[in-house]
Order: C-alpha cells, then sequence, then structure tokens
C-alpha cells in the first residue's frame, strides 16, 4: 500500500534519463557510457516491478548494488574502505625527514619548469599508494609534516598561498632555490608518477636536503619597512639577508645593537599554540616562519606584545635583552562572541522549555 505507483518509476527514469544526456552533452566523459547502463538496468528492473514480475524488495535490492557498484567503479573517495593503518604506517621519505629533528617544512614536485598535474590513477587506492610514495600533504599533514605550499590549513593561508605558488613558478630556477630556502623548506622530495592512459608510473620518492635552509625561528638586530607585498622583491633577492634582517609591514622603533647575539634555545608545539624559548643580549626581533593570520596573540613573559607581518608571510616580535618565553596562541576570530550568542540563544530555549512545563 505504501509502494510508489507505476507512473512514479516511469517518470523518475525519465527524468534521469534527460538530466544524464543534458550532463553528457555539456560535460562529455569516460562514465557517461557506465551511467546510461545504470539507467538501462534501473530502467529493466522498474518494468519487471510494474509487470509483477518483482517484488519491491527485489527492485530495492538493484537500486542498492548500482548505487555501490556506482561509487566502487567511478573511483568514489570512499576512504573507509581503506584500513587505516595505511595511512598510520608512516612512508620511508616521512621517517627520513622525521629522523632528523629539525623543524623544517618539505616541497614535492619538479624544481624546474612548470609544475606537473597530479596523476589521475586507475582507481583510488593506486592514487594514494602514488600520494603516499611521494609524501603529499594530504598523507604527510598525519605524520605532521609541513609544507610551505600544499593544504592551506598546514602551510600559507589560501591567498597568500596562491601568491607564493605564483612567484615560484615565475621564477627562474636559482630564485626558486632561494625561495624554498627562505620559506624554512629544507627537504625537497622528488619521487614523481606520470600518467599514461589512466596509469601511473611510479618512481622511488627520494629526499633531497637542501643546504642553507632557513630555521623554523630565529633572532635579527634589525629592520626595514616597506610595502606589502612589493617587499617580497627585497626577501627573495639575492643580496638580501634574511638572518641579519627582518623586512616589515609597518614601522617600528629599535636601539640595535652592534654586537648583537642570541639563540632560539627551544620551539615546542601543542593544538594552537607555539611556545618558544629565547635568549639574547640585546633588543631585537624573533621571526617565526609560521604564517602570519588573523587571530594569533602571543605573549612575552606572561606579557601581550604585538605580532608584527614579517616578510609578508610570517610573523615577528620585538624582544628586548635577556631570556624570554613567547606563547603563540591562536584563536579564531569572532570565537567569543560565537561563544555569547550560543550561550543567551541555549538561555532562552531553556526559559521557552520551563515556561512551558510550569502550570
Amino acid at each position: 500500500a505504501n509502494e510508489p505507483k507505476p507512473s512514479v518509476y516511469f517518470w523518475l527514469v525519465t527524468a534521469l534519463g534527460i538530466g544524464l544526456v543534458g550532463v553528457a552533452l555539456g560535460m562529455p566523459s569516460r562514465n557517461t557510457i557506465s551511467s546510461f547502463a545504470y539507467l538501462v538496468i534501473f530502467g529493466v528492473s522498474c518494468a519487471l516491478f510494474i509487470s509483477g514480475k518483482w517484488s519491491a524488495w527485489g527492485l530495492k535490492s538493484i537500486l542498492w548494488a548500482l548505487i555501490f557498484l556506482d561509487l566502487i567503479l567511478n573511483d568514489y573517495m570512499l576512504i573507509p574502505m581503506i584500513d587505516k593503518k595505511f595511512y598510520e604506517d608512516a612512508p620511508k621519505a616521512a621517517r627520513e625527514i622525521k629522523a632528523d629533528k629539525e623543524l623544517a617544512r618539505v616541497y614535492v614536485g619538479k624544481i624546474e619548469g612548470s609544475p606537473d598535474a597530479l596523476p589521475i590513477p586507475r582507481t583510488f587506492l593506486a592514487g594514494q599508494i602514488h600520494l603516499k610514495e611521494i609524501l603529499h600533504p594530504d598523507i604527510g599533514a598525519v605524520h605532521g609534516i609541513s609544507y610551505a605550499d600544499g593544504i592551506p590549513a598546514s602551510s600559507l593561508e589560501s591567498q597568500d598561498q596562491r601568491l607564493w605558488t605564483v612567484i615560484f613558478y615565475q621564477s627562474p630556477l636559482e630564485k626558486r632555490l632561494r625561495i624554498l630556502k627562505r620559506s624554512n623548506v629544507k627537504y625537497w622530495i622528488k619521487g614523481e608518477g606520470a600518467p599514461e592512459m589512466e596509469k601511473i608510473i611510479f618512481t622511488p620518492s627520494k629526499v633531497e636536503v637542501l643546504d642553507g635552509a632557513l630555521p623554523r625561528a630565529f633572532l635579527v638586530a634589525r629592520f626595514r619597512t616597506e610595502k606589502d607585498p612589493y617587499l617580497l622583491n627585497t626577501y627573495y633577492d639575492e643580496f638580501f639577508d634574511p638572518r641579519r634582517e627582518v623586512l616589515l609591514s609597518e614601522p617600528a622603533t629599535l636601539n640595535e645593537v652592534a654586537d648583537f647575539a642570541g639563540a632560539v634555545e627551544d620551539i615546542r608545539y601543542g593544538p594552537n599554540q607555539v611556545v618558544i624559548q629565547t635568549r639574547q643580549n640585546g633588543a631585537g626581533f624573533l621571526v617565526l616562519l609560521d604564517s602570519w593570520f588573523p587571530g594569533w596573540t602571543v605573549t612575552v613573559d606572561g606579557t601581550p606584545q604585538h605580532i608584527f607581518r614579517a616578510n609578508h608571510f610570517y610573523r615577528a616580535v620585538q624582544l628586548g635583552s635577556g631570556n624570554h618565553t613567547l606563547r603563540f596562541v591562536y584563536e579564531p576570530a569572532g570565537f567569543k562572541l560565537g561563544m555569547f550568542i550560543t550561550g543567551i540563544t541555549a538561555l532562552c530555549v531553556f526559559w521557552i522549555w520551563a515556561r512551558k512545563r510550569s502550570p
């Protein structure tokens, strides 16, 4: 009694057919034939059901089977179908990088020529194996690997990431290497896969160390204020020394010390925070090669301080002489306001509920 009328199936199949034809004409692809095959099977199943040769249970079984086949054969990203051990077991490249114990970023891909497009695998599993082999950001992020480009959440904010990529691929080889090193990139993964007729040729991944890469955090004694983002021309210039000077996007004052010396003694990352220990013999700036982004705050020895936008992409904090503990904490913009609104809403709902229950 609750089953749809036969005409419902007829119009459903007709609508699906018209929609599929429209999609095939607008965006032709290899999946069009299989989609038509599914539609034919669905139509025949409906005809058998309408004629009384099949029960409703049989029709539903076919529908579920078609959905399952479409997801598998068309390579839908069914990540839960891959054992979690596949992602938990660190690839060789990740083990090599983590063994170094240095906080440095990774670049995956070519340095010469134009960037490669990601290979289109025949199956989702083949694609995941390939991404793991070359330590792609999708896999590396699971093992705490950070990148100069790639996933916005683990690299730079999306707008700046695009700017970084544009500058990188518009630069000659020598400048590209300099950009990587000044982005805290010490490790270069050269392994690549080449797409050929929906197949992937695997090449072993190789970790190459780039000498002279900037550390994640360091101290400088001088600053210069330049226009943002044009200061990147200076930052990536071969004659600029980022270990001696930082480029700020806003004015600052500093009493320079001729024989400035200092060191970053410890860096610890936690959920939404970074704690850094420093020592220095005069006023200077701590430069942290993590992305500058609204929502980050910092305290120096428990006192709130200002975060300067440094070298366009990164952060800098002005410090005086002595030993210091810096604590960077991230709180999304609008978080407190959102919590306040949520609390008021909860109180209103509770008040309405209490009013309704009262006699």
